[in-house]
């Protein structure tokens, strides 16, 4: 701790009767006593310091620079993600919308079909099944062949291929 030379002088207390020059010289040996060690001082080091403190000083500068650039292109990449995912997010209800239309246009044209094979052949069964279907079951229909007694009724099937765009 660095005191000052006032407050050295309040802490010292003076003896009421002993004489100025005593207290004086009391004073100046508590000085003396605790006074810091002056040092050269080294030019060159000091110009190395500053030489070193500057080119601190640059690096810093520089980062900032960095960092900043970085922030910039970090936000317009944030941009550029959130953009394409609203696109997205655009294409994927399009195409969920359209897959729903289609469903639905093929289950009525499937319904409008059967109706019309009921109407027009009463007494024979119409079956529909897509082309995927019809893959998985002919392994299972080659295993279980079975004879109808029934000779009414014929059974129709019908490959049908959804329909895209």
């Amino acid at each position: 701790m660095v005191e000052s030379y006032e407050v050295r002088l309040k802490e010292t207390p003076l003896p009421p009767s002993s004489s100025t020059s005593s207290s004086v010289q009391s004073s100046n040996k508590a000085i003396n006593k605790d006074k810091v060690k002056e040092e050269p001082i080294d030019n060159h080091s000091q110009v190395n310091l500053s030489i070193e403190i500057q080119r601190i000083k640059d690096h810093l500068e520089q980062a900032q620079i960095d960092l900043g650039k970085c922030q910039t292109e970090n936000t317009l990449l944030n941009a550029k993600l959130i953009s394409r995912e609203q696109q997205f997010d655009i294409r994927f209800k399009e195409l969920n919308n359209q897959y729903v239309r289609m469903k639905k246009h093929y289950e009525h044209v499937s319904s409008c079909i059967k109706d019309f094979h009921t109407k027009l052949y009463p007494k024979k069964r119409l079956k529909t099944e897509t082309k995927d279907e019809n893959i998985n079951k002919s392994g299972r229909v080659n295993e279980n062949k079975s004879n109808d007694s029934n000779n009414d009724i014929v059974e129709i099937i019908m490959r049908v291929e959804p329909l895209m765009p």
